[in-house]
């Protein structure tokens, strides 16, 4: 069974949190995206169920859009990835290309929703099933990615080139922050979904904050309000080998694993940004990484391969301890 990305303690109680006569709470979870989702909501009694159920649909739908290993009933990535003509699919999907392609530009290409065969490839060395790639497959492999390109036209999107389109740095991020514009729309306040631990998004506990700690530092706890926490950490899928670790976070400029860092936690206010920024940031250096954080109000928590932990000053909702 796949490993859990990190472990985040969540100070939570329920029956404090949720405790208006005229609102009720509901909370379950969901499979999706490889992991279990966790749902917590306060709403009014009679809409509690019809929100409930969306937040799960949602999250379901952009599965099923996002989805590069499984055909579905309808055209995903599995199936732009198997074609070589134009593919008509939903608006959704387009809309989540187009977020990643500028993610990619605004990372200076650490980021790239093109980067499945390489990603692949170090699923397969990890799961035992191939040995590492020679320094000639891995230059084949840089060498297929630059040469191919995503193409769109409307609704209709197709690969040029062998490049294998990968959203799995982004679509789960992507689909929190659509349920949170559902919240948000549907004035629900007191609220936390937990996506698989590495994508989180909460309102208040009471008006105060939550508190959640950190697996990599236990002294460290961030407290958060309205706000949303993403990690990005080398633990959910690794091997040791004799060259060090293999992970399956990649540096798209080398077409090898990001090694600069072992975990990044970012926290903001954009579910989306966040995931995906956290992945590209496993290959930046701090200073890159830092600009970018100020100019897109995002703060930080860096754990390095040295050992060593970089952080940013604290936000308006949120606090690090």
């Amino acid at each position: 069974m796949k490993k859990r990305l990190l472990m985040i303690i969540l100070v939570l109680f329920l029956a404090p949190l949720f405790a208006c006569s005229n609102e009720k709470a509901m909370e379950g979870s969901i499979y999706a995206f490889g992991t279990f989702i966790e749902i917590k909501i306060k709403a009014n009694k009679d809409n509690v169920m019809k929100n409930y159920d969306d937040i799960r649909d949602i999250f379901f739908e952009y599965e099923t859009l996002c989805d590069a290993i499984n055909p579905r009933d309808i055209n995903n990535v599995y199936t732009i990835n198997n074609s070589d003509d134009f593919v008509l699919v939903d608006s959704k999907l387009i809309d989540v290309i187009n977020y990643a392609l500028s993610v990619k530009d605004e990372t200076l290409g650490h980021f790239n929703p093109l980067v499945g065969n390489i990603s692949d490839t170090y699923k397969e060395v990890i799961y035992g099933e191939r040995g590492m790639p020679t320094d000639s497959e891995v230059n084949s492999l840089l060498e297929e990615l630059n040469s191919s390109r995503i193409v769109i036209d409307g609704n209709k999107v197709k690969i040029e080139g062998n490049a294998k389109l990968d959203l799995g740095g982004i679509a789960k991020g992507y689909a929190l922050s659509v349920v949170k514009e559902y919240i948000i729309q549907n004035g629900i306040k007191h609220y936390l979904i937990n996506a698989g631990s590495s994508s989180l998004t909460m309102g208040e506990k009471n008006g105060a904050y939550f508190a959640i700690g950190l697996m990599y530092d236990s002294s460290r706890t961030i407290y958060i309000k309205n706000g949303d926490l993403g990690c990005a950490s080398i633990n959910e899928q690794k091997i040791n080998v004799d060259d060090g670790v293999v992970h399956h976070i990649v540096n798209p400029l080398t077409a090898r694993p990001a090694k600069n860092h072992v975990a990044v936690y970012l926290v903001g206010s954009d579910s989306k940004k966040i995931d995906a920024y956290a992945t590209a940031f496993m290959s930046m250096e701090l200073g890159e990484i830092g600009e970018i954080c100020l100019s897109n109000g995002l703060e930080y928590i860096i754990f390095d391969s040295n050992g060593e932990v970089f952080e940013s000053h604290p936000g308006s909702y949120y606090e690090f301890n």
